[in-house]
């Protein structure tokens, strides 16, 4: 089966309530996503999140990321910064840290990987 989404579609797409951000620093952000598909360890999906600061840590998962809507910034733990911006794509391997600044509402889709902890 082939699915087929446009950008338009990506970001009209309704999604539902998905869990917080774990690490909360300020505000209240609030998640939504729609996942698109799952196989075995793979889930390919929409996720939005409102402002606020929150940290990520991604243990055991790889996840690429194409940023749709938004704005904001990542500071990454190794010292650099990736822009939250549409067309904006990012990359991050299991044992990521980060911590994100939502400034407006962000939309991405992404394809997460699970696979065993690795630095």
């Amino acid at each position: 089966m082939t699915t087929f989404y446009t950008l338009t579609d990506v970001v009209q797409e309704q999604l539902t309530p998905s869990a917080a951000p774990p690490i909360i620093l300020e505000g209240d952000p609030q998640a939504t996503k729609r996942v698109l598909h799952r196989d075995g360890d793979t889930e390919i999906g929409i996720w939005e999140c409102t402002p606020g600061v929150f940290r990520s840590e991604k243990k055991g998962i790889s996840e690429f990321m194409h940023f749709v809507t938004g704005a904001g910034r990542i500071e990454h733990a190794d010292g650099t910064t990736t822009i939250i911006e549409p067309g904006a794509v990012l990359h991050v391997h299991s044992g990521y840290v980060g911590t994100w600044y939502v400034e407006e509402p962000v939309r991405k889709v992404y394809t997460a990987i699970e696979k065993p902890d690795e630095a």
